[in-house]
């Protein structure tokens, strides 16, 4: 539509003054009427709406700027420090489209159209005889466009000349903020590009698995198709370490969307307590978490997923979708004579209805393929986790104790019904960590983790570096 009105603008039986465009904004007449009657030579009111022009243009921006901070919607269900991310990143990005969206007059395209303010206004005050606020103008839009030689020679004109002092030559206020505030955003995004530059290629998948694994059940003992249990996944130190990390940061609304701290995902009965990825990254950001605990968890969950991919034969890209520290605690006084479960029966990537047909929609995860649970600790009592053929769990297929180092791997559909049954007991904690084929749905958390532990970047060495 806009190469329209530049056709119809081009006519000769067109006047363009007869034409009223309904969506320009004030600064846009104000600009018009200023440059027109510059070219009238009328000085003073071009100065005038001019000037006036400038200040209804910033407010213009401004506004623009302000729309970019409504709700936003990344199309997915991240973690908290991702979401943030992603928002802050979105939001920048969109206010840099401001100047672009601003700098079009009736149809044409003005991409200096802010700073051609100063040069109009240069001319008309050295024709006013106001030399002072001609330099400003010149400073000003020379801070814009430092090296623009046409306004470099006009202010070698103006130095020339005996009443002018250097100190003219100073930008305007709403200039200079105007100029730190693009530098700033400029220097966030070119951070952003260069320092959060992560791997789009296929996930690591060809490399065997170097640990000495043992397959203690297959998938004909477990009654069913694509599961398997594997010991050794981690060790005993690796599984302390890990517990070190639930029993020092776990949180009751850490991976779980609680109202409140007494509320439970899943029974009354038990304590539920998580800690994301998203969480264990920022704790080893501020140094409350040493790295080696952030690395320890990225090595092994990556040592699950190669399991997953070797003992299933995957040969699409398998990516992390979310990676869970939980435990469930059994609470005083609700340890006999429970008949519920500590998470019922269900399916990973779909709802399950009573007539034991599964839906792959919300608020179901629908993108996971592949589920991974590596156990880390077995002092506790009851807890088994089981697969089972219905929703009731009347008929269970095969039950699995916990032990530290010891994971279940199966595939996310109705073909496994699993669930917990009721910790009577003690704390059951254990890395629980979901895989999908769908690349929208990957954990972003995930890359910020693993640039932050190659290029060892910690809240204290950021800020430090960021001020400097």
């Amino acid at each position: 539509m806009t190469k329209n009105l530049q056709q119809y603008s081009d006519l000769p039986e067109v006047n363009m003054k007869e034409v009223v465009n309904f969506e320009a904004q004030n600064y846009v007449y104000l600009y018009v009427y200023g440059v027109n009657a510059y070219m009238r030579k009328e000085w003073d009111t071009a100065i005038n709406n001019i000037e006036e022009s400038l200040v209804s243009y910033l407010h213009a921006e401004d506004k623009c700027r302000a729309q970019c901070e409504g709700p936003f919607d990344p199309g997915w269900h991240p973690d908290f420090v991702p979401a943030i991310a992603n928002h802050f990143t979105y939001v920048l990005r969109c206010k840099r489209t401001c100047k672009k969206k601003l700098s079009s007059l009736n149809g044409e395209i003005h991409e200096d159209l802010f700073a051609s303010h100063y040069d109009y206004l240069q001319y008309a005050y050295f024709k006013k005889g106001n030399l002072y606020a001609a330099c400003k103008a010149v400073a000003s839009y020379l801070l814009l466009i430092p090296d623009d030689e046409t306004m470099l020679a006009n202010m070698r004109f103006y130095q020339g000349m005996p009443k002018v002092q250097d100190d003219f030559f100073t930008p305007r206020d709403e200039t200079v903020r105007y100029a730190q505030r693009d530098t700033y955003e400029e220097r966030i995004l070119e951070y952003i590009k260069n320092e959060f530059k992560f791997n789009q290629t296929k996930p690591d998948i060809e490399k065997k698995i170097n640990k000495s694994f043992h397959l203690t059940t297959n998938t004909t003992d477990l009654g069913g198709q694509h599961r398997f249990i594997l010991d050794g996944i981690a060790s005993l130190d690796d599984c302390k370490n890990i517990m070190y990390i639930a029993n020092s940061f776990m949180n009751v609304n850490d991976g779980y969307d609680l109202i409140n701290e007494t509320a439970s995902p899943h029974t009354k009965y038990e304590k539920f307590e998580g800690v994301t990825l998203s969480r264990i990254t920022f704790l080893t950001y501020i140094s409350l978490l040493q790295p080696k605990y952030l690395t320890l968890i990225l090595d092994i969950t990556k040592e699950m997923r190669k399991t997953l991919v070797e003992k299933f034969n995957i040969k699409r890209p398998l990516y992390f979708s979310f990676t869970h520290l939980v435990c469930r605690t059994a609470l005083p006084g609700y340890t006999k004579n429970r008949t519920d479960f500590s998470h019922k029966i269900h399916s990973d990537n779909c709802n399950l209805l009573q007539d034991n047909t599964c839906e792959k929609k919300p608020p179901a995860f629908f993108w996971r393929d592949y589920s991974a649970i590596l156990y880390l600790n077995q002092d506790f009592e009851g807890g088994n986790f089981m697969f089972a053929s219905d929703l009731t769990g009347n008929t269970i297929q095969s039950i699995i104790t916990p032990q530290c180092g010891r994971m279940v791997g199966f595939s996310a559909g109705k073909e496994n019904l699993h669930g917990v049954s009721a910790v009577t007991k003690g704390k059951r904690c254990a890395l629980a960590v979901w895989f999908t084929m769908n690349p929208q749905y990957q954990e972003f958390d995930r890359e910020i983790a693993q640039h932050m532990i190659k290029n060892d970047i910690s809240f204290h060495r950021y800020f430090n570096d960021f001020i400097n």
